[in-house]
């Protein structure tokens, strides 16, 4: 599922996350590396680390409620 359906976020917000995840510089003094392409990492210290962890979070609640009773029978299987 997308994260605009699944916590129905605006195109702009969408954009947003897009800038703050892809093409990464890093900045010493006046200096600038190249940029960097990311595919599957949130840089340390970013507003973005407990926005995203709390969607993850939510998600993987959704998830196991959706599939609780299979979670149970697997449990109750191994006693």
């Amino acid at each position: 599922m997308e994260l605009r359906t699944w916590v129905a976020l605006e195109d702009r917000i969408l954009v947003w996350f897009n800038m703050c995840l892809d093409n990464f510089q890093w900045r010493v003094g006046e200096f600038w590396s190249s940029i960097t392409l990311t595919t599957c990492r949130v840089h340390q210290g970013t507003i973005l680390e407990p926005v995203l962890f709390s969607d993850y979070m939510v998600l993987l609640g959704t998830y196991i409620i959706q599939h609780l009773q299979y979670y149970l029978k697997e449990f109750s299987n191994t006693s």
